[in-house]
Order: structure tokens, then C-alpha cells, then sequence
């Protein structure tokens, strides 16, 4: 009786704890983890200058390194601990000034938590200067962090690897024993010891160099103060292209063995942002030299290390035949940031992770300043809302995102920070303060915050003083007072607008996607107010509600005049009926609105739509107020707007339903179509062709005549009797494959396969998972995850494969069953964080959100924790969204097709 009774308590008990446990991830959507303790390196004993030799192995994918590091002992101590990873170290000495010797009294102390190393002496070391000398050993890993393998095909043609680093934010302690906080800067001397016929590279020229048997030692001069994520090597075969600009500097782009042509776009941009911004800061570029190298395996984007920055082949590479235009804008882009970087991060380094957006807010923005310069027909600041500032307010409006400046502790939760917080919304407040306190003014507070603090460290206040001392006039709110709100506070302001004769009438409270109470948060909002008149009024509107008052005869205004603030608009209806009146009118051809007021109108639309804020039906009407307009910023607004509703509607399970709204979204695009044809056409400019892809990627889905043209044109473009153009490449592809089946899966894998330019592998790879039968979209996933895919690309081809619910479904469910060794292969960071989203993002009810919560107590991933936060509630809001206007936008369509048919 007793087992029984016993048996029963252990029934009840595990019922009790499945209840409490569904309850609790339903509520909670994620059982948070507790930070980790952390703190940061004593600095009683401070590094001045490392004497730092390598030598790696690219056959056994280690290394062997010797550091001396000239210290400064300000408190006499037996102990010293510094940063140190996966390092096997052999020998410690420490050398005092005198050259007296004291050695370590026993092994180093590991602790892998913290990624320390702990030296206990045989004897306090003195207060004044010496030098710790370690000898040890590690690993070039493939992980692309650290000191690295990335693998190529070399000169002969046979698979073969490369040595080269990425240090930030905090991995140069996995290749020498070092202080790796960017506050604990010091000047650098790197040898390298390399196989003869390598080429290497560091931050700064050759110093010396000679011949031990078959391997060649490099000395390097010493380098600038600086951080020590700056710090960079690479050792492998390349070309390269060189020029000088007209400051002196020398520029080369190293590329693969017989791909230096492709170095020559990003030669000729560089030496022309160079000198831009050696003007615009007012501070020369500091280096003799600058090196921008082509790295096969990279994580991220781009790195910018002083005077060796360090890309991705398809941030770096362009072919003057196959680069399409899009990858074209994104190398000079690319470049341009990480220029930009080289002032802002590298001269003048943030204090403390917390203040990354210093860094990466302000070459975002500045990056599309210089391109804007350099390559005016790019019309980039067009892209940039379309990019950057449309990401940045998406994310923002999520509870799940954080303010820009977050308190960061352990290493682990700096990599979740490199966001649209700290680069989008970033980069958007920049251009928001450069707009209020006038251009003029903003380039002086720069040049006075780069030569006060040149060669060290500042923090956000620091920035915020330099420009107060040099905006012109008097102001009650001080800039510091203005832009607190803007960077430690979460969220943005939306601002309700009523006009009433010549008054306007604005109020402001928090945009919150969820519809849900917004808080009594109070922005200081740089309002400016484009009216009918040809008038644009300014406010500064720092009070809950106020009103503005405008020139006679005023009938329609558009706030937020160039879409310059950070925030979000709401109209009253009549307010807004007069705005679109001007809108339908003439569109982006308005001699009053610009392309950036109409950008902005519609994509307040749809966030407002996303929110519950306004109907779903308001912003299908603003679709077809559109169709006699061929600007392509516009339709790419749209066309992207319309796509992530098509996603939603998937999951509604009504055929009748997706089938209206599909032919309602190509009878609208028809109408464009019609006059750019599928046919590129001679002289027709940067932008028209960028359009033409657009608009056949989603009548890729339902058009006879676009799906016939993209099979002919694709059956050409294999025999090579025709080829495609590189702009409609990725859309005819996916036109094809969604309408076709294994053969043209075949296809596409043996044009992947062949390729050796990874900007077109990147193409397919994108366009693989177009294939709606379930057996090829397996395929699909099983080749991304095998070894004919980079790391580095894998998320893409999961990306690719979540246009259909089949599609993401089958995503969903791969990534899950395989977790582990995704989770293994990609590591924290960059990478499983977009493998997290192209998994579950897309999903679309209360049950998908569960069952994510319940994946990830059950698998935790505490470094993509706000990732996976932000997963959780975007399920959810699709799924509100979904049932909130399924029917609303029924009736709509059951109307409103006919109508512009």
C-alpha cells in the first residue's frame, strides 16, 4: 500500500510540475538566465607596450607565440591577472627594470569562466616599469574569432588554408595573454614567422625582414596606442591593387590569387573617403598605410582594424560583369563605415562596451554621409530609411528591445549589442542631432571631441559636451538634456497630429507595437513641419501635448519633413485625407513632397497597421496610390511591406483569402511592370533596373508573362546563349525554382558548386529554398548544412527557405532537431542569432511561441537570449495581428481588387 500510495504522490507531483511549467512558459515565453558575475581587470599593474611573435602552422591549425609585455606597477603585487582563452602556456618571468628576474611560484591559474589567466610570483613585484614575458601555444581555430583558419583555394588550385584574426569585441585573448578591455590601450610590435611564400600582414608597414631556412620572419613598426580588438594579422596567399591618395596614404586591396581586378571598385572608393573624411574631421588619417583584405570565412561583414581592415569577399569583391548593383552599393557602403572607423573607434575608442553605439552608430551614419558624397547617383540616403532607419524602429518597438546604451558585463552579452539598437537607431539619432543643431555646428563639436580625446577613450557625455560647446544660439535644453532620452531610455516617441485652420495640434506618447498601455515617457522631439506654403516650421516639442502655430492658408501638412526624427506619426483622419490627397497627386514627382516625406507616410502606415493602430485596409489603399509612380525606393518600401503581410496570411490556413491577396498585390504591380518591362533597356540609370527585380520577385509568383520570360530567360542563361542580367538574377531564379522541381533544383546546386565567386554563390544559395515540394526543400536544408556551404552562409540558406509555411515549418523543425550541432559549428554570436531568427521569427500563433519558449528552457542559450526574446514576441504579435484583421481585410478585398483592376 505504501509503494502504491508512494507511486501515486510521484504521478500527482509530475503532473503538478507539467502544469505549473506549461503555465509558466505560456507567461513568461523564457526562463531567463542570471548573468554571470563579472568584473573588470585590476589595473594596479597596466600594459604599455607588447612585443608580440607568432608563428602559425597551417598544416597542424596551431601556433606558437611569445609576448613580452612592458608593464607599469603602480601597487606592489604577487599576483597578476590578465585575459587569456584556450591558450597552453609554458613560461612566466617577470623582468624588473633592474633585469633581476622573478619567476612564477606555481602553474598559472585558469579561470575559463572569466577567461583569465592568473600569474602568482615568487615575490611581490615592485612599483615602477618591467616586463611579464609569457611563452605559450594555441589553436587556429574555425570559429572565426581569434587567431583563425580560413580555408581557399590557393594558386595550384587545391584546397588550402589561411591564418587571420577577429579580435572584437573580445577575442584577442584567445591568440596572446593580454588586457582586452578597450580602455587598456598600448602600443604594439608584432613579428610574424610564416612559410616564405606566404604573404603577411599586420596593422602597420614592414620594419624588417629575413630568411630562417623555409620560413621568413616579419617585423612590423610599432603600431599607434590603441585597443587591443584593433590588433590584427593575416598570413596566406593574395594580390593585391594599390594606389596613393592625395594625402600620401597608401591604399591596397588584397584579394585571391588572380581576382585583383575585383579589388579595384573599393581601391578607387577608398582613396577618395579617405581624403573626405580627413577634411570633414579635421584630423589627418593617422596611418602610413591602408590595407582592406578579402578574408574567405568571415562572420560579420567587415572589421575594422587600424590599417589592416579586414571583409568579407562579398563586402570587398566587385567583377565589373557579374556585380550587381545592389552588392556594388554595399562595398562602397561597407568600405565608407569602416573608413570611418578608423577616427571614430579607433582614434577615440568607446570607454566600455556599453558605449559601442559610438562606435557603430556613428560610422553607420557617417558611411552613408561619405557615400553620399562620393557616389551622389546612389541616392543612398534614400536606402538608408528604407534600411537602417526602418530596422532601427522596428526593433525599438518591441518590449523585448533595450536602450542604446545597456549596462554590459560578461563577455557573453557584449555580442547581443551589436543590434539595429546600437547601428540603426544609432546611426538615426546621429542624423536627427547633425538636422537640429545644423550641420555646421555638428562637424565643429566632432573635430573638437576627436582632438580632445584622440588616442584614448570617451563615453557618450563626452561626445554630447564637445557638440554643446558648438552649436550656435542659446537653448533651454542643453544637447546632453535632449539626447539622454534618446539613448538611455528604451523606445520612441509616437506623435498624434490634428490639424485645425492654422494650428497644428500634437501629442506624444511611447510607440508599442502590441497596442498595449503606452507609458508617460516624455521625448524631447525635434518636430519640423512641411506645409502646402513651401514653409517647413520647426519645434522642439518637449511637453506631453502642445501646439504649433503655421502660416496662413495651410491645408495640408507632412511632420517629420524628411523623415529626420526618430519617431513614428499618427493623423487624425481628415489630416491624413489631405496629406494622400497630395500623395495620389503626383507621388515621389510632388514638387512638395519629397521621396524621403513619402518613404516615411507609409511606413508609418504600416507600423501603425502592425501596432492595431490602424487599419490593415489603410495600408493596402496606400498601395495603389502608388501605381503611376516608378520611383524604386518607393515600391521596394512597399513591395518589402506587402511581402511580410503575404507571410502572415499564409498561416490563415484560408486558400480563398491568400489567393485574393496575392492577385490583389500583382494586379497593383502589373501596372509597373507594364512600363519597365522584363528587358533591361539601354541608359536607363542605377535605380530602374533595381525596380524591374522587385516587381518581378512577386509577379515571380502569379504573372504568366513573368514566369514564362523568367523560364526562357533562365534556360538561356544555363546553355550561356543569353546570360541573365546580375540585377534579375536572384528573381528569375526564384521564379524559377518555385514554379519548377528537381531539375531545376539540379540546376541551381551545379551553378552553386562551379561558381568561385561567392557573391553569386551567395545569390543561389539565397534562392534554393524557392522550391515548394517538402523531399526538395529537405534537400535544400541538408545541403546548406553540409561542408559545400561556408559557416558563415548557413543562415542564408535557411532564410531562403521560409517564403512558403511549408518551407518554414520544415526550418523550424531542422534547426531544432539538429541544435546541438548548429549550435556547435556557429557558437555564440552572429551567426546562431540569425539561425535563431530564420527558425522561428516567422511564425505565427500562440502555439508556435510555446513551443519555442519550451525549446529554449529546455536548450539554453543565454548569449542570444534577447534574440530569442524578440523571436518570442514577434510569433506572438503576428499572431495578433493575424486574427485581429483577418476579416477586416476579407472585406477589403473582396471590394477592392475590382477597383483598380
Amino acid at each position: 500500500m505504501s509503494k502504491v500510495l508512494h507511486l501515486l504522490v510521484v504521478c500527482i507531483s509530475i503532473c503538478c510540475y507539467v502544469w505549473f511549467y506549461h503555465q509558466y512558459i505560456k507567461d513568461k515565453g523564457y526562463q531567463y538566465q542570471s548573468k554571470k558575475p563579472f568584473s573588470r581587470l585590476q589595473l594596479h599593474v597596466k600594459p604599455i607596450h607588447y612585443h608580440l611573435k607568432l608563428q602559425p602552422n597551417l598544416v597542424k591549425f596551431s601556433f606558437t607565440g611569445e609576448v613580452s609585455i612592458d608593464v607599469l606597477v603602480t601597487k606592489s603585487t604577487d599576483t597578476v591577472t590578465i585575459h587569456g582563452h584556450r591558450l597552453m602556456i609554458f613560461q612566466a618571468l617577470y623582468s624588473k627594470s633592474d633585469g633581476t628576474k622573478i619567476h612564477i611560484s606555481a602553474d598559472p591559474v585558469i579561470d575559463s569562466d572569466n577567461e583569465t589567466i592568473s600569474f602568482i610570483f615568487s615575490e611581490s613585484l615592485p612599483v615602477g616599469t618591467g616586463s611579464i614575458k609569457i611563452m605559450y601555444e594555441g589553436e587556429l581555430n574555425d570559429a572565426m574569432k581569434g587567431f583563425y583558419r580560413s580555408k581557399y583555394v590557393n594558386s595550384g588550385g587545391k584546397e588550402d588554408y589561411m591564418a587571420t584574426t577577429q579580435f572584437e569585441p573580445s577575442f584577442a585573448r584567445l591568440a596572446f595573454p593580454c588586457w582586452d578591455e578597450p580602455a587598456v590601450k598600448a602600443t604594439f610590435e608584432v613579428t610574424l614567422v610564416v612559410p616564405k611564400g606566404l604573404v603577411a600582414l599586420s596593422n602597420t608597414p614592414i620594419k624588417e625582414e629575413h630568411y630562417e631556412g623555409e620560413l621568413r620572419s616579419v617585423s612590423y613598426h610599432t603600431t599607434p596606442i590603441m585597443s587591443t580588438y584593433l590588433l590584427a594579422f593575416v598570413v596566406g596567399e593574395f594580390e593585391y591593387v594599390s594606389a596613393t591618395d592625395s594625402n600620401g596614404v597608401e591604399v591596397r586591396v588584397y584579394t585571391p590569387v588572380g581576382k585583383s581586378k575585383q579589388g579595384q571598385f573599393a581601391l578607387d572608393a577608398t582613396v577618395k573617403i579617405l581624403p573626405f573624411y580627413a577634411n570633414y574631421f579635421g584630423i589627418k588619417y593617422p596611418l602610413s598605410k591602408c590595407d582592406l583584405i578579402a578574408i574567405p570565412d568571415f562572420a560579420a561583414g567587415a572589421m575594422e582594424n587600424w590599417g589592416l581592415i579586414t571583409f568579407r569577399d562579398t563586402a570587398l569583391l566587385v567583377d565589373s560583369l557579374k556585380t550587381s548593383f545592389r552588392i556594388r552599393q554595399r562595398v562602397a557602403y561597407v568600405v565608407a563605415h569602416e573608413l570611418a572607423h578608423q577616427w571614430f573607434g579607433n582614434l577615440v575608442t568607446m570607454e566600455w562596451w556599453t558605449h559601442l553605439w559610438l562606435n557603430e552608430g556613428f560610422a553607420t551614419w557617417v558611411g552613408f554621409l561619405a557615400v553620399d558624397e562620393i557616389f551622389p547617383e546612389y541616392y543612398i540616403w534614400n536606402d538608408f530609411l528604407n534600411s537602417e532607419f526602418s530596422r532601427g524602429l522596428s526593433l525599438d518597438a518591441l518590449a523585448s528591445s533595450h536602450p542604446i546604451e545597456v549596462p554590459i558585463g560578461h563577455p557573453d552579452e557584449i555580442d547581443e549589442i551589436f543590434d539595429a539598437i546600437s547601428y540603426c537607431k544609432g546611426a538615426s539619432i546621429i542624423r536627427m542631432l547633425n538636422d537640429y543643431i545644423g550641420a555646421d555646428a555638428f562637424k565643429k563639436g566632432l573635430n573638437l571631441y576627436l582632438e580632445k580625446f584622440q588616442y584614448s577613450n570617451a563615453a557618450t557625455e563626452d561626445l554630447w559636451n564637445s557638440l554643446e560647446k558648438c552649436r550656435a544660439g542659446e537653448s533651454d535644453i542643453t544637447v546632453k538634456n535632449m539626447m539622454n532620452c534618446w539613448t538611455k531610455e528604451m523606445g520612441f516617441p509616437l506623435v498624434y497630429v490634428t490639424l485645425t485652420n492654422n494650428t497644428l495640434h500634437l501629442s506624444q506618447t511611447k510607440f508599442v507595437i502590441d497596442n498595449s498601455n503606452s507609458s508617460d515617457k516624455i521625448w524631447n522631439i525635434p518636430i519640423s513641419i512641411k506645409c502646402n506654403t513651401g514653409e517647413i516650421v520647426h519645434h522642439l516639442m518637449s511637453e506631453k501635448q502642445c501646439e504649433v502655430d503655421l502660416p496662413v492658408g495651410v491645408t495640408w501638412v507632412k511632420v517629420n519633413s524628411e523623415s529626420n526624427g526618430f519617431f513614428r506619426v499618427l493623423y487624425d483622419e481628415s489630416t491624413f485625407d489631405s496629406l494622400l490627397s497630395v500623395v495620389k497627386c503626383s507621388g515621389s514627382k510632388s514638387p512638395s513632397l519629397s521621396i524621403a516625406d513619402c518613404l516615411s507616410i507609409q511606413s508609418d502606415v504600416f507600423a501603425l497597421v502592425k501596432a492595431g493602430k490602424a487599419p490593415t485596409s489603410q495600408f493596402l489603399k496606400l498601395m495603389t496610390a502608388y501605381v503611376d509612380d516608378d520611383d524604386y525606393f518607393i515600391w521596394s518600401n512597399i513591395i518589402a511591406n506587402a511581402a511580410e503581410f503575404a507571410s502572415l496570411l499564409k498561416f490563415s490556413n484560408d486558400s480563398t483569402l491568400i489567393d485574393n491577396y496575392n492577385k490583389f498585390r500583382c494586379i497593383v504591380l502589373r501596372k509597373v511592370y507594364q512600363r519597365v518591362g522584363f528587358v533591361p533597356k539601354e541608359g536607363e540609370g542605377t535605380q530602374l533596373p533595381l525596380l524591374r527585380a522587385a516587381v518581378i520577385s512577386t509577379l515571380g509568383t502569379c504573372d504568366p508573362d513573368v514566369i514564362n520570360q523568367s523560364k526562357k530567360a533562365f534556360v538561356a542563361h544555363c546553355k550561356k546563349t543569353e546570360i541573365i542580367p546580375t540585377d534579375l538574377l536572384s528573381a528569375i531564379t526564384r521564379t524559377v525554382l518555385r514554379h519548377g522541381g528537381k531539375i531545376e533544383l539540379d540546376e541551381c546546386i551545379r551553378m552553386y558548386q562551379e561558381s568561385d565567386m561567392s557573391e553569386e554563390k551567395v545569390r543561389l544559395l539565397q534562392s534554393l529554398g524557392a522550391v515548394e515540394h517538402p523531399e526538395l526543400l529537405t534537400r535544400v536544408l541538408e545541403f546548406t548544412n553540409s561542408s559545400e556551404v561556408r559557416l558563415q552562409d548557413i543562415y542564408i540558406g535557411f532564410h531562403g527557405c521560409t517564403g512558403s509555411v511549408t518551407g518554414q515549418l520544415l526550418v523550424t523543425d531542422y534547426v531544432k532537431n539538429n541544435w546541438d550541432k548548429l549550435f556547435e559549428r556557429a557558437g555564440k554570436g552572429f551567426i546562431i542569432r540569425h539561425i535563431i531568427s530564420a527558425a522561428f521569427e516567422k511564425l505565427a500563433s500562440e502555439s508556435h511561441a510555446d513551443d519555442v519558449a519550451a525549446f529554449f528552457v529546455a536548450n539554453p542559450t543565454p548569449s542570444c537570449q534577447k534574440g530569442i526574446d524578440q523571436c518570442l514576441e514577434s510569433i506572438r504579435l503576428r499572431s495578433q495581428w493575424l486574427h485581429r484583421d483577418l476579416e477586416e481585410v476579407k472585406t477589403f478585398l473582396s471590394s477592392g481588387v475590382n477597383e483598380i483592376a
